[in-house]
């Protein structure tokens, strides 16, 4: 058979292929999601081929040829599953049980349902062509039904009988078979049995169509599509069928202010929703001054309640969405003002800049320009964490972690760099050319996708000229340590099996909350093999064996971190941080404060120099003083126990700084604030250890005072926090 013989050349090459393709070399979803999108063209054509072939010999019945054409075509899989496995036999095993549960329940499902829709399309049009076409009629319409549901409705995952399963967004790295795919496959196995049920009813013994078809079959037939009725029904229920009625039924608290309309979980506390309507609108105030143009009516702003709500909801766990030609964005966490609001505003306004269908920068409609849209988002939303976006850019081009931009800003150069690397360099890029040449050429550019007609000059020479300007900026040498631990890390394509890492790391923090600490050490051993230049793992585990009174294993595995070849001074920090954190346990106060002098002098970022200063002092204090800021400081203390404790604390030491401030802290976050403004008064007024603690101190108050009603009076303190701020991070937040 001919069509078998193509199949089997088409598979064993793609396989071979796959093989020095990263992320989809190994026995992994990649592997069986391009496996599967060819076994839904191959399986169907193997599946008429049969059909024909059994109906000139007057061959076997018509499942005895299908269940032969399902064997093949699940038997075309093996160089996949072969190729996989020896790819991890040279290099590193990943998880090969998921792997194939992920090559079976994928590809393997796509072969059920290809074989019987060639065996359905062969059975009711015996000539083969018209066969062949009706087919392939019915694959693309199940492709533009897919399409049109990704356009259309908030989810980004695909579920699709004949091309398989899509997860959603490609930065989510934890990925694992879960009980919607089962379901699905579920689903399209009654589907696939529904359409071999009713090819059998209406042939005659030779294989050939029949008016009059067998009744005791179509009412086998009717039963098993009374079966998929009832699945496909309850897709919603099974996760695998959501739309965008499951989401706003989900999240319930539906708001409105002047320019959005907002869903969010109910669990929000009460008293963040005005907050979050006032965050809503006051980015949209921003970005209307940055654009210079608005979008028109109403955006609809899904606020879920954390990272697993809204990946098994909408498909995209840790990754925010915007969908610009829906003016829809997709969030999580309730905190205000909230971290990523903004960036995902602005992809919705600079939608306004562009045209339909996606309202992006895309040659032909299709090929856009991610690097352009994300570059737009960082520029407008311009975020300072420590540094200014040029700042990182500086920095990583010192580090030679910067991408080149020639070709980071295509629709495929994007993605063969990290996250954090790609976003900040197209970011800073924007923003140049917006300060430069105006914000009327990157509308220009926005819509067209062309820099040569944006601005008259190509893509590279605007490069140069951008990378002179950041080369000239200056660059202190602590900059270098933060930008050097943020940017020092691979894209999903260069990371060793980043679906597995993921998945078992947070398994590891499962069973170290749970103190199952002899699972987690198999865990953290798994990760090691992993990424052995990262002692984070370690560390954790250590931790968690201290907060147990393990103590000397917890020396142990810090030991051993130390001898981790760590990739970063930062993560070398970690190490010596946690050193100190347990000599402090074990009462050595002067080993404690050499690791925490020491982390403190490589100025690993604010919070972190703060969080030094506070230890340091606090190894000054009493005994008695230090029992309850150690544990509190190294947030081994719940909520309600932390607030008690540094409660009886304040009152009994009112004339000390360090507990005044941290007590304070503690009851801005219990929304106690009127209490919370007279703490921080206190701890003003009695002193505090270092700068960075003041001027956090500062923040604290202005936060307080604009919970506690006082709006004006909180202005004017950050006014004068942002005019006399040496810090763009403090200038920023202020």
């Amino acid at each position: 058979m001919r069509a078998l013989g193509v199949a089997w050349a088409l598979h064993a090459a793609l396989a071979l292929i796959l093989c020095f393709v990263p992320l989809f070399d190994t026995l992994g979803f990649e592997r069986a999601f391009a496996a599967g999108l060819l076994t839904a063209l191959t399986a169907p054509a193997v599946a008429l081929s049969m059909l024909a072939r059994a109906r000139a010999r007057r061959g076997p019945s018509l499942l005895q040829v299908a269940a032969r054409a399902l064997i093949q075509n699940l038997a075309l899989l093996t160089p996949h599953l072969l190729a996989g496995l020896l790819v991890e036999l040279v290099n590193q095993p990943c998880d090969q049980q998921e792997g194939l549960l992920f090559l079976i329940l994928v590809a393997g499902g796509n072969a059920a349902f290809g074989t019987a829709l060639g065996i359905f399309a062969g059975a009711l049009l015996p000539r083969r062509r018209w066969a062949g076409v009706a087919v392939a009629l019915i694959l693309a319409g199940f492709i533009a039904a897919a399409l049109h549901r990704v356009y259309a409705e908030p989810q980004i995952f695909v579920y699709s009988a004949p091309f398989g399963f899509w997860p959603g967004s490609l930065y989510d790295e934890e990925l694992s078979v879960g009980a919607a795919l089962w379901a699905f496959r579920g689903y399209t196995l009654a589907l696939a049995f529904t359409l071999v049920l009713l090819a059998r009813a209406f042939t005659d013994g030779a294989l050939h169509p029949s008016i009059i078809p067998r009744p005791l079959t179509l009412a086998t037939a009717a039963l098993t599509a009374l079966v998929t009725w009832g699945a496909h029904s309850s897709g919603g229920k099974l996760g695998f069928d959501l739309d965008r009625g499951s989401v706003q039924d989900a999240l319930s608290l539906r708001l409105e202010t002047e320019h959005f309309v907002i869903y969010a979980d109910p669990s929000i506390p009460h008293t963040q929703v005005p907050r979050l309507m006032a965050d809503h609108e006051l980015r949209w105030a921003q970005l209307k001054r940055f654009f210079g143009v608005a979008p028109e009516g109403r955006i609809t702003s899904f606020v879920y309640r954390d990272t697993d709500q809204k990946a098994r909801l909408m498909g995209a766990g840790r990754t925010q969405i915007a969908r610009p030609w829906a003016q829809e964005i997709h969030i999580h966490g309730f905190e205000v003002p909230h971290g990523v609001l903004k960036h995902e505003l602005a992809h919705i306004f600079a939608g306004a800049l562009a045209e339909p269908p996606f309202k992006v920068p895309a040659r032909f409609g299709i090929f856009v320009n991610i690097g352009v849209v994300e570059g737009v988002a960082v520029a407008a939303d311009w975020p300072v964490q420590e540094l200014t976006v040029h700042g990182w850019t500086r920095a990583m081009r010192a580090l030679g972690l910067a991408p080149d931009l020639r070709t980071s800003l295509s629709p495929a150069g994007f993605w063969a760099v990290s996250s954090g690397q790609a976003y900040t360099s197209a970011g800073s890029f924007v923003r140049y050319l917006v300060d430069t040449y105006g914000i009327e050429k990157l509308a220009t550019l926005y819509r067209d996708d062309d820099f040569e007609a944006a601005y008259g000059r190509s893509l590279d020479a605007l490069v140069t000229e951008w990378e002179a300007f950041i080369d000239a900026l200056p660059l202190p040498e602590e900059e270098l340590v933060l930008a050097e631990h943020r940017f020092k890390r691979p894209s999903i394509f260069q990371k060793v099996c980043p679906h597995q890492a993921a998945n078992v790391a947070r398994r590891a923090q499962n069973r170290m909350a749970a103190g199952d600490l002899e699972g987690a050490w198999k865990d953290v051993e798994l990760l090691l093999s992993y990424a052995p230049q990262d002692p984070g793992p370690l560390v954790q585990l250590a931790a968690a064996l201290a907060r147990n009174d393990r103590l000397d294993e917890a020396q142990a595995t810090l030991t051993r971190a130390q001898e981790v070849p760590a990739g970063s001074e930062k993560a070398r920090a970690q190490v010596r941080e946690a050193e100190g954190g347990l000599a402090w346990r074990r009462g050595d106060t002067a080993k404690a404060q050499a690791a925490f002098q020491e982390v403190l002098r490589l100025h690993l970022s604010t919070p972190s120099d703060r969080l030094q200063t506070a230890r340091l002092t606090a190894l000054d204090r009493p005994t008695e003083v230090q029992a309850v800021l150690r544990p509190y400081l190294a947030q081994e203390l719940s909520f309600s126990l932390a607030l008690v404790r540094l409660g009886e604390l304040a009152r009994d030491r009112p004339g000390d700084g360090l507990v005044q401030y941290l007590w304070a802290r503690a009851l801005e976050h219990s929304e106690a604030y009127p209490e919370g403004i007279r703490a921080i008064e206190a701890a003003r007024a009695a002193g505090l250890p270092s700068p960075a603690v003041a001027t956090e101190a500062g923040l604290t108050e202005g936060r307080l005072l604009l919970w506690a009603g006082s709006a004006t009076v909180a202005s004017a303190r950050f006014e004068a926090l942002a005019e006399g701020a040496t810090s763009p991070a403090v200038a920023a937040e202020a």
